[in-house]
């Protein structure tokens, strides 16, 4: 019995080690394919990593981004590549450096100089008449007598119905005074002194236009 068993191990063994062998062939095989893909994206990663010197992070403006949400989206065009230029002296022709045409005459436009706005002028007040100055006349007339007194006469040139006049040398009653040639005059001995008096013209106080002046009396100076 146990050489039986031995024979069947004998025979057995070529065929498992056979099994064993094809188990690791495979395992290798998925270990290479694995370790391959991991190479394969460290180096796709590697060349497909932007320029040091450059980022690509770059802040778009706002404006642009708007304009550019604005707009439709397009589809993805195919990108050809461009053909090879084979020489290069059959390029384009490099445009010369000419300055640049004057605008034609009837673009050109000039700003209109500033109006200057003048000011208003100030109204004037217009002129009022001056008053005439009133030229006095001689209204008290003094004419020396025998004795100490002195004749004095009074005369009021103005219109009035009624003139009296009133003064410490009329003992402060009125006196009447007469309507001579258009004048209303009155003659009175009086001693020589200083005598305040006024006007009674048509019942008001008036002073004497042509005399001095005292206190809101006219004043006469008798020598």
């Amino acid at each position: 019995m146990a050489a039986d068993d031995f024979e069947k191990e004998l025979n057995g063994s070529p065929k498992k080690s056979k099994d064993f062998w094809l188990f690791l062939i495979f395992v290798d095989i998925i270990a290479l394919v694995f370790f391959g893909f991991l190479i394969y994206q460290s180096l796709s990663a590697k060349f497909n990593a932007p320029p040091a010197g450059k980022s690509s992070n770059v802040p778009v403006k706002e404006s642009h981004a708007k304009n550019v949400a604005a707009q439709p989206q397009m589809q993805p065009e195919e990108i050809t590549s461009a053909p090879e230029i084979l020489n290069p002296s059959a390029a384009l022709p490099v445009q010369q450096n000419l300055p640049p045409a004057p605008p034609p005459a009837a673009q050109i436009q000039t700003a209109p100089p500033p109006t200057q706005i003048q000011p208003a002028p100030n109204p004037q007040p217009a002129a009022q008449p001056q008053p005439k100055p009133v030229q006095k006349q001689q209204s008290v007339f003094i004419e020396p007598t025998k004795g100490r007194g002195r004749n004095v006469t009074f005369k009021y040139f103005g219109a009035a119905k009624s003139v009296s006049i009133v003064s410490g040398f009329t003992m402060t009653k009125p006196q009447a005074l007469k309507k001579v040639d258009g004048v209303w005059q009155g003659s009175f001995v009086i001693y020589p002194g200083e005598y305040k008096y006024l006007f009674i013209v048509d019942g008001v106080k008036t002073l004497d236009p042509n005399a001095a002046e005292s206190d809101g009396r006219s004043v006469v100076a008798i020598q």
